[in-house]
């Protein structure tokens, strides 16, 4: 299984299993595995989570008691080989690296900020004015007409039904212009799922401050205002003696290595935040 889509492991899998170059048992060992979890869990009987119990369950002081002692006992320590503690006679230091200074990515996923900034997402991408309301509704337009369902009732359970036919799926990605043998249908179930999400969160109070944020960047900000970039960190650790240099290299996201000939220069000139920075 792999979320929330089959970019990694799945193309090459299937390619793989196709040729005949992974064991088919193996793939149905892995499934078995993962439906037994489910079945466990009642995730057939019901495969959704009750909104209600959200302010209940969320934030309870065992879970983040637990949280913390998984994150104490998971580090990891490193040999210093005396670089630390950093020196502040007069060096100069280079940062470098696309999480360097970006706050937003020293938190992952699958954290509270990681869960909001999807939620914020799916609301700015709607625009930034009219009601939650008026939002559901843009989405349910679009996800309603590809199965041509009337919206003034098109339900998710509705829509549900309709998923489950495949044959109803391949008119949809048709009517996309795709191909359904290429178009996964993940992204057609990211679709339905998203008019259920926004179904159950369209009367909370912080869905306004949500769209308040521009990127994920100022959220994380908004969210952590108490913690520091390995970039500031850094640069306050070391005060006015030492010059500090930061390039970013690349980005998390892509292939491109034409920031890396500036990681190697002191000065960081072209495509860094490039400055001599002296606290």
């Amino acid at each position: 299984m792999e979320l929330p889509k089959t970019e990694g492991y799945g193309p090459g899998l299937i390619k793989a299993a196709e040729k005949g170059e992974l064991d088919i048992l193996l793939i149905n060992r892995a499934v078995k595995r993962i439906l037994e979890q489910k079945f466990r869990l009642g995730l057939f009987e019901n495969p959704f989570g009750d909104p209600d119990k959200i302010p209940e369950l969320f934030g309870r002081k065992e879970t983040s008691d637990l949280a913390l002692q998984i994150a104490r006992e998971s580090i990891v320590l490193l040999k210093n080989d005396k670089i630390l503690p950093l020196s502040v006679s007069g060096k100069t230091l280079a940062v470098i690296g696309p999480n360097a200074d970006s706050l937003r990515n020293l938190f992952g996923d699958y954290t509270y900020g990681g869960h909001l900034e999807g939620t914020m997402d799916m609301l700015n991408s709607f625009g930034s004015g009219g009601s939650a309301e008026d939002m559901i509704n843009g989405v349910k337009g679009l996800v309603c007409g590809l199965y041509s369902l009337d919206i003034g009732k098109c339900t998710f359970e509705e829509l549900k039904v309709k998923y489950d036919d495949d044959s109803l799926n391949q008119k949809a990605v048709a009517a996309m212009g795709q191909n359904p043998r290429d178009f996964p249908l993940a992204t057609l179930w990211d679709a339905v799922g998203m008019v259920r999400q926004m179904e159950s969160i369209k009367d909370f109070p912080g869905i306004r401050k949500l769209r308040e944020f521009r990127n994920s960047e100022d959220l994380s900000r908004y969210l952590y205002h108490d913690r520091k970039t390995v970039l500031e960190a850094v640069r306050n650790r070391v005060g006015g003696k030492t010059s500090v240099f930061y390039a970013e290299g690349c980005d998390i996201l892509s292939d491109d290595r034409t920031g890396f000939a500036d990681s190697g220069k002191s000065g960081c000139r072209r495509g860094c935040y490039g400055r001599s920075f002296r606290s």
